[in-house]
């Protein structure tokens, strides 16, 4: 159960990873507000993937748990007959040393369970603090997304406002030759 829950994880945070690797800067530019915020559902969607996989995983250890103690208690009564029936003690005496080895059992499946919840928990709050950092991930990124997109914006408006035909139109040009031209002919009317 566990090394299934360990090989998941892997390549969901492979896949978080080429998720993030999309929203790099290359990329960034290229794309639109939807497409941003579509990366994130993508992103979500994996923490909340990774949230059953551990329920799944409690389930399985539970599953475990419950098993062994069908066992133990199916093999402590074997025992008991065992001993009945080839007369090692007293009936009495037997059944208080089968209670005493049911008791260490029963302990024992106790502090498993105690180990699996503490597991579990721990892993879930792996989880929520790995899923607050990917959003604060995703939300630098979304930030860059825009910064980029205003650097792009004003570049482009700059290179538009410094183009030749806006810079020097060749109308103007013309209205000049045409302004300069009628200047000197009324400076030469003139004298």
């Amino acid at each position: 159960a566990g090394r299934n829950y360990r090989k998941l994880v892997a390549l969901a945070d492979e896949e978080l990873e080429l998720s993030f690797d999309e929203l790099g800067d290359a990329f960034l530019l290229d794309m639109e507000l939807n497409e941003v915020r579509d990366a994130w559902g993508q992103i979500d969607e994996q923490g909340s993937r990774r949230s059953s996989w551990t329920a799944q995983l409690k389930a399985d250890l539970d599953g475990i748990e419950g098993e062994r103690r069908s066992i133990c208690a199916a093999e402590l009564a074997r025992l008991l007959d065992a001993l009945l029936g080839i007369a090692h003690l007293l009936p009495n005496d037997l059944e208080r040393l089968v209670e005493e080895l049911t008791h260490e059992t029963n302990l024992l499946i106790l502090s498993n369970r105690d180990v699996h919840a503490t597991l579990v928990a721990r892993l879930e709050q792996r989880e929520v603090k790995q899923q607050r950092e990917r959003r604060e991930r995703w939300e630098q990124r979304l930030l860059a997304w825009r910064q980029l997109r205003h650097a792009h914006a004003v570049a482009c408006y700059q290179q538009a406002l410094h183009a030749p035909h806006v810079v020097s139109p060749p109308e103007r040009a013309e209205a000049l030759a045409d302004l300069s031209a009628a200047q000197r002919a009324a400076q030469a009317r003139r004298e």
